[in-house]
């Protein structure tokens, strides 16, 4: 397993603007409802139908309960909850739900499911990768499709 990165130049506030190279992550391709459902499935008796099904309600469930006002923790895992973006108001009789701007919804994952994340992880050069003679530039092989015709 791998994480892809490209040095990516930015200036640096704290030191005078210069010029400062990051490693940004480089995602290689991206997994669908669908390849998350099949995923689960190898791990579950469920078939691919009920593991899309499950995907959709806890999205839903999730949505319904932010809407409540409510926070929701998933496990040891993440976290759920909602923000909001507004102008600042000079005086609590002026701070009213008119000055909110938008509502941002965050999701936050645990210490624990960072550490392993962490663990067992390559990070690899992208440049570095396709300038070998034996690699080939990774891509998205997905195509879009209608996911009921794909199901098992």
């Amino acid at each position: 397993m791998a994480i892809f990165y490209n040095k990516q130049p930015r200036r640096d506030p704290f030191h005078d603007g210069r010029v400062r190279y990051y490693p940004i992550a480089k995602a290689t391709s991206q997994a669908d409802e669908l390849e998350v459902a099949r995923m689960m499935c190898r791990n579950t008796t469920l078939n691919p139908h009920e593991a899309l099904l499950a995907i959709a309600l806890l999205r839903k469930t999730v949505l319904e309960l932010l809407k409540e006002g409510r926070s929701v923790r998933l496990g040891d895992w993440a976290s759920f909850h909602a923000t909001l973006a507004s102008d600042g108001a000079d005086t609590p009789e002026e701070c009213t739900w008119r000055s909110v701007k938008g509502i941002r919804a965050h999701c936050l994952f645990s210490r624990s499911f960072m550490r392993e994340l962490q663990q067992e992880v390559e990070l690899k050069d992208v440049a570095a990768w396709l300038s070998r003679p034996d690699a080939s530039e990774p891509t998205d092989t997905d195509t879009p499709n209608d996911h009921a015709d794909d199901l098992d």
